[in-house]
């Protein structure tokens, strides 16, 4: 997810995001365990596995100012 990211950020939108370790976190463990990579805007989940870019701009389109 890391690698997409950068090259999402290259190539279509420089994008300011957080990598952050579920393993330090209980509550995250038990949210997201299975479902690692997950990339999410807030509390809103876009995708886990795999990214996926045309949900990341369909959110990215809804939370434009």
């Amino acid at each position: 997810m890391r690698k997409a990211m950068v090259a999402f950020g290259r190539k279509s939108l420089p994008l300011t995001w957080q990598e952050i370790d579920i393993d330090r976190d209980v509550e995250l463990i038990r949210q997201y365990d299975v479902l690692v990579p997950v990339l999410s805007f807030g509390e809103q989940e876009i995708c886990h596995h795999f990214f996926d870019e045309k949900a990341l701009l369909a959110i990215l389109n809804q939370n434009q100012p």
